[in-house]
């Protein structure tokens, strides 16, 4: 009898947060997911800012081949990283990400 198993090994599992650093959440954070996380104020999305100055949907984060990267959604009050403002932005551990008025951090933790 031949044995035909198959082992298949999984990469090492991806975690991200945001941590916000402003605002009275200060301190909290929210888990990133890599088939991809959406920043806003909509209670839709995975990341909800209460901040008028954030678009219902102002980003969107996911892991792709060159890392994590952040998109902005076409939003009216842009996406800034690194004080810099974000159209695409393949994001660095540490980056600091401003949604509106809300300052957060973010931490790639693979």
């Amino acid at each position: 009898m031949r044995d035909e198993t198959v082992i298949i090994r999984k990469g090492p599992a991806s975690f991200a947060y945001l941590f916000w650093l402003t605002g009275v959440r200060r301190g909290e954070h929210a888990v990133v997911r890599p088939a991809g996380t959406t920043v806003g104020r909509d209670a839709g999305c995975e990341v909800v800012l209460d901040d008028e100055t954030v678009s219902l949907e102002q980003a969107r984060i996911r892991r792709e081949d060159d890392g994590w990267v952040l998109y902005d959604l076409a939003s009216t009050n842009r996406t800034e990283a690194s004080g810099a403002p974000v159209y695409v932005k393949v994001l660095a551990d540490g980056d600091r990400i401003t949604f509106g008025t809300t300052e957060m951090v973010f931490r790639d933790l693979a």
